[in-house]
């Protein structure tokens, strides 16, 4: 326990008199780790939605965007959710005797589409759930920006011909060989 304050004669008696109280306090400190033994209530929150919603952002689907507002409070993406309601209503509408030929040949396709997931909607390209207005552009792969990277330098191509050809607009394909540049640079330095 630090020693305790002396009262200083030259500040007035108030001000001494709070100070010299403050100084001589003999409240010992506990030990215990009370704070790291209290879960709050908002902790307990976060480990409830990383086991359900969260648990999509630790194994991310391949091939897929991750954003929060594709999934619902239970931790489903909302368009298989959607596509499995779709396809209820189709069954139901189905059960008409007179469609019981082509319900056969439903049912085969839809054995083999279980466990592919529906396409990727403006809903679940938008990344701010606040924000409805922006939708993000689908991320280009690695193949397609050599593509875009060789047809420019390579083959002296245009940005607009790329552009056109590969259905990526002309920023999009001037960043990509931008990028592609500084990668190969990079790439050269190190094998140096």
């Amino acid at each position: 326990m630090p020693p305790p304050l002396r009262c200083p004669s030259t500040l007035p008696s108030t001000c001494a008199k709070q100070l010299c109280r403050a100084g001589q306090s003999t409240r010992s400190f506990s030990t215990t780790p009370r704070q790291d033994q209290r879960t709050t209530r908002a902790r307990r929150q976060l480990f409830r939605w990383l086991s359900s919603q969260g648990e999509n952002f630790r194994n991310p689907l391949s091939g897929s965007t991750n954003y929060l507002s594709a999934y619902n409070a239970q931790g489903q993406l909302k368009r298989v959710v959607d596509s499995a309601r779709k396809e209820k209503k189709a069954d139901a509408a189905t059960n008409d005797p007179s469609k019981a030929a082509t319900a056969e040949s439903e049912e085969g396709k839809e054995r083999d589409n279980k466990g592919k997931i529906p396409p990727e909607t403006t809903r679940d390209l938008t990344p701010f759930p606040l924000n409805r207005s922006f939708v993000s552009q689908a991320v280009l792969s690695e193949e397609l920006r050599e593509e875009v990277w060789k047809r420019i330098m390579k083959d002296s191509k245009s940005v607009r011909e790329v552009s056109a050809e590969l259905g990526v607009e002309m920023s999009r394909v001037g960043a990509v060989v931008r990028l592609k540049e500084v990668e190969k640079e990079w790439e050269r330095i190190v094998s140096v």
